[in-house]
């Protein structure tokens, strides 16, 4: 199997898209009601562990992804744990860029099932497929909210583990472009006391579990892992949205670990030279081998792709504040027409204005001794004539 291979669309929990062909074989599930409540519709996609279909709860008519175990896996002890796995850590994070756990239960046959929000959109794996690298204001957006995501599950005790474009859903909301959804906490690892500096993991040394490309150093090496593992997968997602490309590719799972725990990137700017250099330095030190070197919250990361985002902390602000961003740009791109057409106009009107009519000759002032006589009043007084 190639270790590069690109995420399918089908391939993600809770999407909305990559339905069956009608030559796929056909499905049993197909049309079934499970538990009571849920009538399945359609598949949706297959994963590792477990089949998701469109299906509709019956009880409130709306349409839900259901998450089945694989038909090939029914029965297996691993595999219904990771069931239950996922469900806790689902029902842990509560936090609007992190997919909403409806209902958990088992079918008439005994197979676990989780019912979650059926997410609006496409993974970012097939954005990235299609599109390529992404403008590095995109990058930074999408990259926040999995920030924020990725804060509330490590504040709750959860390290995801298997972070990856396939499991970030991303659709168009009113005032909102590219919402982000983090899905499939079925890898997921939980830590005693949250991430709070004393927090320790619940998982033993020497497993390896997750996707190698966008796979941690110490995850490979298969050491105990902690929240900042999470953070170094958000590193590499960077990488490739910003880039175009994974930091590291090869043909073989073991290849790619390795490579994961010991070589160096190339700079990222070297393959995008018109990526800003801030957001280079935040990816190269998400992607440091010693996980003390890397940013040690998710809220840093937050907190730094916020000040060159221009949103505020509370996400439900963010459309709003981009509707007033972008009525504040037109004001001023109205205002800079305007000025401009003020500004022709005092150009161009001296030109196409009528002459002035000619002013007339002057008048030259007359002198009140010599031109006018003088006044009566202002004779000198006679002398009385004298009587004889």
């Amino acid at each position: 199997m190639d270790a590069n291979a690109p995420h399918r669309p089908n391939a993600s929990p809770g999407s909305a898209g990559g339905e069956v062909r009608p030559s796929d074989p056909p499905d049993a599930r197909l049309g079934r009601v499970i538990a009571g409540r849920f009538e399945v519709l359609a598949l949706l996609g297959q994963g590792g562990m477990g089949s998701v279909y469109r299906a509709r709860q019956l009880s409130v008519g709306r349409e839900v992804a259901l998450k089945l175990v694989r038909a090939d896996a029914v029965g297996d002890a691993r595999i219904a744990k990771r069931f239950a796995r996922e469900m806790e850590a689902t029902t842990r994070v509560a936090h609007p860029n992190t997919v909403r756990l409806f209902d958990v239960g088992t079918t008439d046959d005994g197979e676990p099932f989780l019912a979650m929000e059926l997410v609006p959109g496409e993974p970012l794996s097939a954005v990235l497929e299609r599109q390529g690298r992404l403008p590095a204001g995109r990058v930074a957006w999408i990259g926040l909210q999995v920030a924020r995501s990725l804060e509330a599950a490590h504040a709750r005790g959860v390290v995801h583990r298997d972070l990856k474009p396939a499991n970030l859903m991303i659709g168009d909301l009113p005032g909102q472009p590219d919402h982000v959804t983090v899905l499939d906490f079925g890898l997921a690892r939980f830590l005693e006391g949250g991430v709070d500096g004393q927090g320790t993991v619940l998982t033993r040394s020497g497993a390896v579990l997750g996707t190698a490309r966008y796979m941690a150093p110490e995850q490979a090496q298969g050491h105990a892992v902690d929240h900042r593992a999470d953070l170094y997968a958000l590193g590499v997602i960077l990488y490739e949205a910003a880039t175009g490309r994974p930091p590291f590719t090869a043909g073989t799972p073991m290849a790619l670990m390795y490579m994961q725990a010991h070589e160096a990137p190339a700079p990222p700017r070297t393959l995008a030279p018109d990526l800003p250099r801030w957001l280079e330095a935040l990816i190269l030190r998400l992607l440091s081998k010693d996980p003390a070197a890397r940013p040690q919250r998710a809220d840093e990361v937050a907190t730094l792709l916020t000040a060159h985002v221009g949103v505020g902390p509370d996400g439900a602000l963010t459309g709003a504040r981009q509707r007033r961003s972008g009525a504040w740009r037109s004001w001023l791109l109205g205002a800079a027409v305007a000025a401009g057409v003020v500004g022709l106009g005092r150009l161009i009107w001296p030109l196409l204005a009528p002459d002035p009519p000619a002013a007339p000759p002057p008048v030259e002032p007359r002198s009140a001794i010599v031109d006018e006589p003088a006044s009566p009043a202002a004779a000198p007084p006679q002398a009385p004539t004298p009587r004889p």
